[in-house]
């Protein structure tokens, strides 16, 4: 598909674009389009779509990102997304007048420069494709953005997605101040259909008032949601209604800080999420177009009757396909707050580190929590758009991986970010088995082995690029003690291990070659790292790391993690560590332990503090909730909730053969239900513990095969409900 794009003089904020076109009869018609930011599409006055926020985000072109706070030299690949609509029920016999609303979006962020200056361009873009055809055996008739279109303001006077957006109401019943638009000479890389889901409005919540304040009325929505305020207000014209959104509250009212109040932006003002709407006198409801906010707290400010208030949650639709319950308070609360936290940073497809403060799909993240979401909701079509962003982000020249993907700036580490280009593809095969995500990552994959082998030095990963992070493990409770190089080069081993996998299944020559490499990191990590058998006395999670990357003496290594953690006060780990360290518990029969750190009652470290805190959604850190508390990284463990208590293990996908189910009978939950969807439908587990038995029922979809492990024993399972009743030993 290609198409002439339009544009318009770089004052006009928001350009609402308009072509009129004359029809006969109308028997179908298709209308090929996109924007750039976000546009809004309308057709005969009637809106065409109830998706949000499209296109989706990529890297749209060329800027100069050798500006950014950490510079990036990268050439990577550009692509932007149009969206295909059928519109045969909006057009009409005789003249049809097409309208698109564009707002700045990604495209045009001119404010947040924490990471350098972002946008793509001083003017927005259009452009679009209609077919039509009059009659059912009519060849198709088309009509496209050529220059001769119009173009006026639109009543949106500032749009910035860190602060907000204002309105002035009054404008929408004057005469648009139409003028012709500029035919743009904008050409993208790449024009690809947008397959993937789009944002949309998932549902709406009643606000609780909480108190008026200083004039202020504040409310509360009583979780931590991604999302907008939408409200009905009458009020005399030409007054102001202003809201504010925040993560916390605090004596004062609305505590910014967490959701980025601490910043400022490039106007220089602080980064407060606030919209902004000037009233024209009639009732009227007031809601942003071309923004979204992160927040469980709002006040209104202004002088006006306010009729109704609603919070609209938004995010891009990825239904939650699971569900768990126990009988410990923190693993269910938990659950459910790592859920609302991972769709609370799904947005244009795309899986953020949080909704307000940065809003960016960093590598680290976005893999580490990948397993769990793929697990737990619908994500395929979300996860193989973001694996193009990846591979867009990588340097045709060098093969650097970038720290967010679409690039956007940030910090990072070429292990514990970079090998997202490993382990996202790879984690996507698992559960869907889609084989062209493979075929096409692989020659990128080896591309980023060569990168990092010119990072290193000895057989260690040592440095990434000038003037850039070069991280190890991330936002430990306490300082980092383990050396980038020794967890880089870790990651480096399992990717090769990993690429070696998919290698045997693409029937390529490379596996062995792959294998005699980490084989030979191996060698080097331990002779520079190990001491009395382990690895830095195990702080961290360093026996962890060691452990997952099969470094010689292995075999003794649980024990080390056994003596660690068995009495631990707290986790003492980062994000990495943490999934790894549980993931190694459970998976080489320390369950116990695995489940007695994620359930510690300590009122300062881990997830007990923060369900303690009041909070809805996670931290960024396990200790405090600055700088963000809508942060998934920590929630990645969530899936060994499946995969280990409740013993969901194994390929999820209907074509992985004999899933073996081991439930964990040992620890001290006595009740834990749950279920995971494959292909086939769901898997259903649920246990009780009681002094005397266990009782067992798991029920199966069918064609789906299946076994139980109880001790050291296999047991057949069937469609539909199975039961087990066992005489309880002693533990």
């Amino acid at each position: 598909m290609r198409f002439h794009f339009i544009t318009c003089n770089s004052s006009i904020e928001t350009p609402r674009f308009l072509k009129r076109i004359t029809l006969g009869d109308v028997h179908s018609a298709s209308i090929d389009i996109t924007g750039l930011g976000w546009f809004v599409l309308y057709i005969n006055g009637q809106r065409v779509s109830d998706d949000l926020f499209t296109p989706a985000q990529t890297d749209y072109a060329p800027r100069h990102t050798e500006n950014f706070s950490y510079p990036i030299f990268d050439k990577p690949s550009y692509r932007v997304l149009y969206l295909h609509y059928d519109i045969s029920a909006y057009l009409k016999p005789g003249e049809n007048t097409v309208e698109v609303l564009v707002g700045n979006g990604w495209y045009r962020q001119r404010e947040r420069t924490a990471e350098g200056e972002m946008s793509y361009g001083d003017s927005l873009l259009c452009g679009f494709r209609i077919t039509v055809c009059e009659r059912e055996d009519d060849a198709p008739i088309h009509f496209e953005t050529d220059g001769s279109e119009l173009v006026a303001p639109y009543p949106i006077t500032e749009s910035n997605l860190f602060l907000g957006e204002t309105m002035d109401s009054r404008l929408l019943s004057e005469p648009p101040l139409w003028q012709p638009v500029i035919l743009s000479d904008f050409m993208p890389e790449r024009l690809e259909l947008q397959t993937c889901p789009p944002d949309r409005v998932i549902c709406a919540l009643k606000p609780a008032f909480v108190r008026e304040q200083e004039g202020l009325k504040i409310y509360d929505a009583g979780k931590n949601i991604s999302g907008l305020v939408k409200l009905t207000v009458r009020g005399r014209s030409g007054s102001t209604v202003r809201i504010r959104y925040a993560e916390n509250l605090n004596d004062d009212g609305l505590d910014f800080r967490s959701a980025g109040g601490d910043q400022i932006g490039e106007s220089g003002r602080p980064q407060i999420q606030c919209d902004e709407f000037i009233l024209n006198g009639t009732r009227q409801e007031l809601c942003p177009q071309f923004v979204f906010h992160g927040f469980r707290y709002f006040d209104i400010d202004g002088d006006c009757t306010l009729l109704k208030a609603e919070v609209l949650i938004i995010h891009t639709v990825a239904p939650v396909t699971s569900m768990f319950h126990c009988d410990n308070d923190t693993l269910n609360w938990l659950y459910n707050a790592y859920i609302r936290t991972q769709l609370n940073n799904f947005h244009g497809c795309i899986p953020s580190d949080c909704p307000t403060r940065e809003r960016l799909g960093y590598t680290g993240d976005g893999w580490l929590c990948c397993d769990a979401a793929m697990l737990l909701m619908d994500c395929r079509e979300l996860y193989k758009k973001w694996i193009d962003d990846v591979l867009d982000s990588q340097d045709k020249v060098t093969g650097h991986i970038g720290h967010t993907a679409p690039l956007m700036g940030g910090g990072g580490g070429p292990g514990g970010w970079g090998c997202a280009i490993v382990f996202v593809p790879w984690q996507h095969y698992r559960h869907y088995k889609d084989v062209s995500i493979l075929r096409k990552c692989y020659p990128a994959i080896l591309k980023w082995f060569s990168y990092l082998d010119a990072h290193s030095e000895d057989g260690l990963v040592v440095r990434e690029e000038p003037g850039g992070w070069c991280l190890g493990d991330w936002m430990s409770p306490e300082k980092q003690v383990l050396p980038p190089e020794f967890v880089n080069t870790c990651f480096y081993i399992v990717a090769l291990d990993t690429a070696a996998i998919m290698a045997d299944i693409l029937r390529k020559p490379g596996a062995v070659a792959l294998r005699k490499k980490a084989d030979r990191l191996r060698t080097v990590v331990s002779e520079r790292f190990m001491k009395d058998g382990h690895y830095f006395d195990g702080v961290q999670g360093a026996d962890a790391f060691a452990l997952w990357a099969k470094l010689p003496e292995n075999l003794k290594l649980p024990k080390f993690l056994k003596e660690r953690y068995e009495n631990a006060p707290a986790l003492d780990t980062g994000i990495f560590a943490t999934d790894l360290l549980l993931e190694m518990l459970f998976s080489h029969k320390m369950p116990e332990i695995a489940v007695r750190l994620m359930t510690l009652k300590n009122e300062k470290i881990g997830f007990y503090y923060m369900q303690r805190s009041g909070a809805t959604t996670l931290f960024e850190a396990l200790h405090s909730n600055i700088p963000s508390n809508n942060h998934p990284m920590f929630g990645a463990c969530v899936r060994h909730l499946f995969t280990g208590l409740l013993g969901i293990r194994g390929d999820y996908s209907p074509y992985a053969g004999t899933m073996i189910i081991t439930p964990c009978l040992s620890t001290d939950i006595h009740y834990a239900r749950g279920s995971v969807m494959t292909e086939k439908g769901a898997v259903y587990v649920e246990f009780t513990v009681s002094e005397k038995e266990i009782s067992l029922k798991i029920n199966l979809p069918e064609d789906l095969n299946a076994e139980v492990q109880l001790g050291l024993a296999l047991y057949p399972l069937k469609s539909g409900e199975n039961h087990f009743r066992l005489a309880r030993t002693n533990r």
